[in-house]
């Protein structure tokens, strides 16, 4: 191939190349982002909303046994009403234990406690469709809470 049209080929070919993808990220990443929606559900606390839902993931704050039963209840029923809890937010909100993607939990007594707690955790748990987990001992808000679960879902 003769050298005089060669280069002037290739050199267009590039200079074609580099305009046409130019012009595509312009027009296809110029444009100003769209805001995605954010929806907050039971804003009513001063610190948090109980859920926020965003990007087909739904976060759920921290749950805790029932406030006016927490001085008379042991691990295993504070756990239950816990979990009580989540169920009540899950199906409000149109879903199961099945679309769990993750659980936090925070012990107060994690040396005593565990073995309590796991034990009404994996009766609940979907065992098919289990969400990974993290558990944890810490100091929780008031000294007769014993256990805290926090959990994210799919929408």
């Amino acid at each position: 191939m003769d050298q005089k049209i060669l280069l002037p080929a290739l050199i267009g070919g590039v200079i074609g190349g580099v305009t046409s993808l130019g012009l595509y990220c312009l027009v296809s990443h110029g444009k100003k982002a769209k805001k995605s929606t954010i929806e907050r559900i039971g804003t009513q606390d001063p610190r948090s909303s109980r859920v926020v839902k965003h990007g087909g993931i739904m976060y759920v704050t921290g749950q805790v046994g029932e406030l006016d039963k927490l001085d008379e209840s042991g691990i295993t029923e504070q756990t239950k009403q816990t979990l009580f809890k989540i169920d009540k937010i899950l199906n409000q909100n149109g879903l199961g234990r099945e679309r769990i993607l993750s659980a936090r939990i925070w012990l107060k007594n994690i040396d005593t406690d565990f073995q309590a707690m796991n034990a009404v955790w994996n009766a609940w748990v979907d065992s098919q469709n289990k969400g990974v987990r993290v558990c944890t001992g810490g100091n929780l808000a008031k000294p007769s809470m014993l256990v805290e679960v926090q959990i994210t879902a799919a929408l």
